[in-house]
């Protein structure tokens, strides 16, 4: 079990600006743009100097049997809720918006994206769908010549190598002798957190041209920072479409675990004008002194001069790989191998930090997917003197062992994870992890333990839409695809208030005014009807983000 431990290295140092030598990038999947039909099934009637908002003829989501509602919003937040018929006295200047009997719930949160890898991902060549190597060889050929690729590197993401026949054909010779020997090229597994490279590609970025040319977890990762470089102006541009996508599906908030100086990039974009979602801001090793230097510590807000939509989140460790890799931490060796796959941080190192930032007010975001890192993370926060704060999490959780779970209720911690990866990854799990596919994704078991879920995509690994992760939650399966671990899945409440921006099932009076208004009730839904539900508009703090 030790050899998991064999991808730990020194952390890079961060300077004060916070730029990094050595930064870890998130995850890649595919970004996804739906295009709403312009027909708009809202009507209003507006005022020009509304100070006030007013919603009629409102089925509130939690409340079917309470007949239709008003919602007055003031100042950003929820100032009552009443029945549509009974009379409430008003501000002078409000305005008026009749949602016709549509349904009004709160709005969703993504609690795990990366927000860079997020926004490059239009940019980069996908290859989820390829069943081989030679697959792959073929689809990165014709992309060497298409114009959508115009930058020297050419970068291919999302490889699922679960059901390849001829995986081990996937290696340095073969891209030099079948794609390109003169383009760089940069292939990486589900996850990032692996990346095969040609030889010019490897020698480009100061690496020998030598062996496989699969650089893995810590190796990767300053390869990934540097094949993520893009100007501000562009990267906030992409980032800008990519959240305006994200309020069409009636999302207001995510957590933002873009492994960089988030708190620089986040506040220029507030200052140029960014007002889309909500964005708590994860924060890593590398920048953690230079936010504990600022004053900062979790839930406070970075753009005091202008919207206050960006918040300090969570301290943030990768302590182990990932399923797509084969490098995240298991109990067990990968099938006919030895290898139980890689820690990237000691136990040790867990305790240290996990404390360190406790003791400086950081909620804790701790990624543990094998069944090892998770045994190690649960138990190595449970000897600390000090409880990790209220809203710290395990990022992903996809393999448990079961009779851990009550340490989760035990420390208060939260269970946060992507449903998406469970039907993304299904002949990943079934290959790599057999016999335990009963432990992976354990949502029911988590929910029967009482501990709380926090629903996100850990997008572009996976589709940033909150009505498939919740469809996949309570079906364990995509739409007409195969079931994994069907006694896993969770009921439709469930699922509901895992996606809710406020955690609950309905809105109340004293919330946000963080709402998304939808055409059906959301509680009543099987899987095909939330994948059916149609966004008619997002609100985000009493004002439109997006509106059908």
């Amino acid at each position: 079990m030790l050899s998991c431990f064999r991808g730990i290295i020194g952390s890079s140092s961060s300077s004060k600006d916070g730029s990094s030598s050595q930064s870890p990038n998130g995850s890649e999947s595919t970004l996804v743009n739906e295009k709403s039909e312009k027909v708009s099934m809202i009507t209003s009637t507006r005022t020009s100097k509304s100070s006030a908002t007013l919603y009629t003829n409102a089925h509130l989501v939690g409340f079917e049997k309470e007949g239709l509602s008003s919602v007055l919003v003031q100042d950003g937040r929820v100032e009552w809720i009443a029945a549509a018929d009974e009379k409430k006295e008003l501000p002078e200047i409000v305005e008026r918006i009749d949602l016709n009997g549509q349904w009004l719930g709160p709005s969703m949160i993504d609690w795990h994206v990366h927000s860079k890898l997020a926004a490059q991902s239009e940019h980069r060549v996908h290859l989820d769908s390829l069943k081989s190597a030679e697959g792959v060889f073929a689809r990165i050929r014709e992309a060497l010549g298409d114009p959508k690729y115009d930058r020297e590197d050419l970068i291919g993401v999302d490889m699922r190598n679960g059901d390849w026949r001829d995986n081990d054909q996937m290696n340095r010779v073969n891209l030099d002798e079948k794609v390109s020997s003169t383009r760089p090229i940069f292939l990486f597994y589900n996850g990032y957190h692996s990346v095969v490279c040609n030889s010019i590609g490897l020698t480009k970025y100061g690496q020998k041209a030598e062996g496989s040319g699969i650089l893995k977890e810590h190796a990767a990762w300053p390869l990934t920072h540097q094949l993520g470089k893009v100007e501000d102006e562009v990267m906030d541009g992409w980032i800008d479409s990519w959240a305006k996508d994200a309020a069409s599906l009636g999302v207001t908030e995510i957590v933002d675990l873009e492994i960089d100086f988030n708190i620089r990039d986040w506040r220029r974009r507030a200052q140029n004008g960014f007002n889309t979602l909500r964005v708590n801001l994860g924060i890593y090793e590398n920048h953690f002194e230079d936010a504990v230097k600022q004053g900062y510590k979790t839930g406070d807000i970075v753009d005091e001069d202008g919207l206050r939509l960006i918040k300090i989140g969570p301290f943030k460790m990768v302590t182990d790989g990932g399923l797509g890799s084969q490098t995240a931490c298991c109990h067990d060796p990968y099938p006919n191998t030895t290898d139980y796959g890689m820690m990237n941080d000691s136990p040790e190192k867990i305790k240290l930090w996990t404390r360190k930032a406790t003791e400086h007010g950081f909620r804790l975001a701790i990624h543990a997917i094998g069944d090892q890192a998770n045994t190690y993370c649960l138990n190595t926060m449970a000897s600390n003197p000090i409880p990790p704060l209220e809203g710290s999490t395990i990022e992903h959780a996809q393999l448990l062992v079961l009779n851990e779970i009550p340490i989760f209720t035990k420390l208060g911690l939260i269970a946060s994870v992507q449903p998406v990866h469970l039907v993304d990854d299904r002949e990943t799990c079934l290959k790599y992890w057999p016999g335990r596919e009963h432990r992976a994704w354990a949502l029911k078991s988590l929910a029967d333990a009482g501990v709380r879920m926090k629903f996100g995509s850990d997008n572009p690994i996976a589709e940033l839409n909150p009505w498939e992760a919740m469809a996949v939650a309570i079906s364990r399966r995509r739409k007409g695809g195969l079931p994994l671990s069907e006694e896993q899945a969770v009921d439709v409440h469930t699922a509901w208030v895992s996606s809710t921006s406020n955690g609950r099932a309905s809105i109340q009076a004293g919330d946000q005014a963080d709402f998304v208004i939808i055409d059906k009730d959301p509680l009543k839904c099987d899987a095909d009807g939330l994948r059916s539900i149609s966004v008619q508009g997002t609100v985000l703090g009493g004002r439109w983000t997006y509106r059908k």
